[in-house]
């Protein structure tokens, strides 16, 4: 496949969405840019976790 790199960019689960997608398909991407973004496989602290 012989696609262009691209400029991705994501917010909050769409940030997550993207970086799923540039660790899967590095060739395909020339920049990345996340906002506010969620990570799968993250541990939040304790204190984050707890907070009102």
């Amino acid at each position: 496949m012989n696609i262009p790199q691209k400029y991705i960019v994501g917010h909050s689960i769409g940030g997550q969405v993207v970086t799923e997608f540039a660790l899967s398909y590095p060739s395909m991407v020339k920049w990345l840019v996340v906002i506010a973004l969620s990570l799968t496989g993250f541990a939040y602290s304790q204190e984050f976790t707890h907070y009102n």
